[in-house]
């Protein structure tokens, strides 16, 4: 008895779905857009938090970054103040500093490569770069501290350089891959491994590292300043930048009413950041996300209502043949859950194009996780009941004789 009661149930679902085609069909496109487009702040929330976490991860939470020039100088026309001799000092006279990066930067340069060439930034280092930020080598090798101190002109590519300049690049290195900045031939030693960039302002694969020697000498012909200088502690980190900072204001005798000529940046301090940006997102787009769900809503109760309208001989006829108003409540409040959590189901695939588009587009980190599709789910639900429990409970209440005298 129950099987033949459910058919009978599904076969008539199906038909109120089948015979109103352009109710389904705006109910299910409003569903999804407002499903979508919450599905889709989720996933790019999740997005930012994850990459957050990754930049943590690769900086390491003793890592520091001190950048020339003062805090409120750009990165355009930031001053040089930092020089090789600081990090020297650094490393020399204070005990919880145990690794020092100096950086050098060259951009824009064009690189040539035979008929190629790409405009690209150059970064003059040591050969700790590699290990200090997780900078892993796909093909090839890194650079030794010997071709650093003999000026070596020798590079690791990005693999977005790579790309643009050498066709068989994802084969691997070979010794044929050479190029020119400017009169300077420069030998292709390594490829480096792809970068994940979706978050991150600057491309971390359209990048050439060289020894930073070798760019200061031969290309900038500038031996004593950096850009910024990157170092790790142990122990106490907060008391090792303090003992920078002492130091630093020191070597560049600036007076005690001048602010810091560099920068201090920690990796808790980017974390910080993120953490900010994924908090406006929620403020911002998370509104909007909500107010475009709650216009399907609307949209479906409305589109209900009128169905009712040309449904009520119907429903009259079915009271009249034995059906209760708990039968007619839950086969409407069915018929809504089940138009919605279509439009959940299409709400998913228009998060998963959406956030490659992002992706590729707008290079936003995307992360769609087992949280953003629970949360389309459980939307569509819930949209499907709140916009169909008031019709459901009037037409339950429909006089069958009135209705069927009309």
């Amino acid at each position: 008895m129950n099987y033949f009661k459910i058919r009978l149930f599904l076969k008539e679902l199906y038909r109120a779905i089948i015979f109103y085609k352009i109710r389904f069909f705006f109910s299910v496109i409003s569903v999804s857009l407002g499903v979508g487009a919450v599905a889709l702040i989720v996933a790019s929330i999740d997005g930012a938090n994850k990459k957050a976490y990754e930049i943590f991860d690769v900086f390491g939470p003793d890592s520091v970054l001190v950048i020339g020039g003062g805090r409120t100088e750009g990165p355009a026309s930031r001053s040089k103040t930092l020089t090789i001799d600081d990090a020297i000092a650094i490393k020399e006279n204070i005990p919880a500093v145990f690794e020092v990066t100096p950086r050098v930067l060259f951009s824009p340069v064009t690189v040539v490569s035979g008929k190629s060439s790409w405009s690209t930034t150059v970064i003059g280092t040591t050969a700790d770069y590699f290990t200090s930020l997780k900078a892993g080598i796909k093909s090839g090798r890194s650079f030794s501290p010997i071709e650093v101190k003999n000026k070596s002109a020798v590079a690791v590519i990005g693999s977005k350089v790579a790309e643009k300049l050498y066709e068989g690049a994802k084969e691997g290195i070979n010794d044929n891959m050479t190029f020119t900045i400017g009169l300077l031939p420069v030998h292709v030693i390594g490829i480096m491994q792809k970068r994940d960039t979706a978050g991150i302002s600057e491309d971390l694969n359209d990048r050439i590292i060289m020894p930073i020697t070798t760019v200061s000498k031969r290309l900038l012909n500038d031996e004593k300043y950096v850009a910024n200088l990157w170092f790790k502690t142990k122990g106490d980190i907060d008391s090792a930048i303090k003992s920078v900072k002492t130091l630093l204001r020191i070597n560049h005798k600036t007076p005690e009413a001048l602010p810091d000529d560099f920068r201090i940046v920690t990796s808790k301090e980017i974390l910080k950041q993120m953490k900010l940006l994924s908090n406006n997102l929620i403020l911002f787009l998370g509104g909007a996300g909500i107010i475009a769900l709650i216009v399907g809503g609307f949209i479906v109760a409305n589109l209900t209502y009128l169905s009712i309208r040309q449904r009520q001989k119907d429903i009259g006829i079915k009271s009249a043949f034995g059906a209760t108003k708990k039968d007619i409540v839950a086969f409407f409040l069915t018929e809504e859950v089940l138009i919605t959590f279509i439009g959940g189901l299409l709400g998913i695939l228009w998060t998963i194009f959406g956030g490659l588009f992002l992706h590729y587009a707008g290079d936003i980190a995307i992360y769609i996780s087992y949280k953003v599709l629970l949360t389309a789910i459980i939307l569509s639900f819930l949209v499907g009941f709140l916009s169909g429990i008031k019709p459901a409970l009037v037409v339950s209440r429909i006089d069958p004789i009135r209705v069927i005298r009309g």
